[in-house]
């Protein structure tokens, strides 16, 4: 169960832990920033979201931007990413919420336009408010990998699980095919829109449902790409029955770029859609350092799962 004392913690000063240097380098030449985008839906949790941008803060250079995209245009939103000893963008979205499907879809893609604002990005990390950084390095994994595959756009947990297992995109297949279906009558522009990205997508080896889960990374050339063809967001993206991460893998794939397993094995993404992959400790041991949920895992709650992770990063 929650208890008091976990449910009030916050907090109010970058004083738990060390902040990391920023990348070194010329940023004339070649920009080396890591962006950190965060959705915050209109009922988002504002504490538990504080606990994950101080993992932020804790685990990413000095220097890095944190872009908080509000759902809702809460002040409140406001007042936590000032709290959060970060250079923080907040790009307020009127709302209430749009839901889960095409209106976070519309959301994410004007977090990821607005990412193009800031020249000083390479390196974009999308991350849920249910998610945590567990250490330093993430921005140079994701570095390290998109410089040895430039074909990659997208780095995350696609075709496989943190757990090696081999992911299914048959449900999400389900969904592209009875959006395809209903698009015509329900929005048309969606229609001629979802038709003309799928046929790019199929034409560069798009496998139908293909998506990351949850937290992903991306490249700042796989965001110009999207936004030269449209695609942040798309027309009609709104009525969409696609979630975010379902239509940014189709939408990789059509512009030309592929996405890549970033997640099993000694890959750094431990990643679950409901729970941990593992317990705290032994997603600590295997160096992972994203993680996803941690609104429970087994028989703890989510704010004892937050508390072990805490523990372990201001503990140094």
């Amino acid at each position: 169960m929650n208890t008091a004392a976990g449910r009030r913690w916050l907090p109010t000063s970058p004083a738990s832990c060390a902040r990391l240097p920023a990348v070194a380098g010329d940023r004339t030449r070649s920009p080396t920033r890591l962006a950190v985008l965060v959705p915050v839906g209109p009922r988002e949790d504002l504490v538990e979201l504080a606990d994950t941008l101080d993992s932020v803060r804790c685990f990413t250079p000095a220097d890095t931007l944190l872009l908080l995209l509000n759902d809702g245009a809460r002040p409140a939103v406001h007042r936590v990413g000032s709290r959060s000893g970060l250079r923080t963008d907040v790009l307020d979205l009127p709302g209430p919420g749009r839901g889960i499907t095409g209106g976070l879809t519309w959301t994410v893609a004007h977090g990821l336009r607005r990412v193009l604002d800031h020249p000083d990005v390479d390196v974009v990390l999308r991350l849920d408010a249910d998610a945590l950084l567990t250490g330093p390095g993430i921005d140079v994994a994701a570095r390290a990998a998109f410089a040895a595959d430039r074909p990659v756009g997208a780095l995350g947990s696609f075709d496989r699980l943190s757990t090696g297992e081999r992911r299914d995109f048959g449900p999400a297949a389900w969904v592209l095919h009875q959006d395809l279906r209903s698009s015509r009558a329900r929005h048309p522009i969606w229609a001629v829109n979802l038709r003309r990205v799928l046929r790019h997508a199929r034409h560069n080896g798009y496998v139908d449902g293909e998506h990351a889960l949850g937290t992903q990374l991306f490249s700042v050339e796989c965001l110009r790409r999207l936004a030269r063809a449209r695609l942040l967001p798309a027309a009609g993206v709104r009525s969409s029955r696609l979630g975010d991460d379902q239509f940014i893998g189709l939408a990789v794939r059509a512009v030309g770029l592929r996405t890549a397993d970033f997640a099993s094995g000694s890959k750094p993404l431990g990643l679950r859609w409901k729970g941990l992959p593992a317990t705290p400790a032994e997603l600590l041991s295997q160096r992972k350092l994203v993680v996803h949920s941690v609104k429970s895992h087994g028989e703890m709650d989510g704010a004892a799962v937050r508390a072990q992770f805490r523990a372990r990063r201001t503990a140094g």
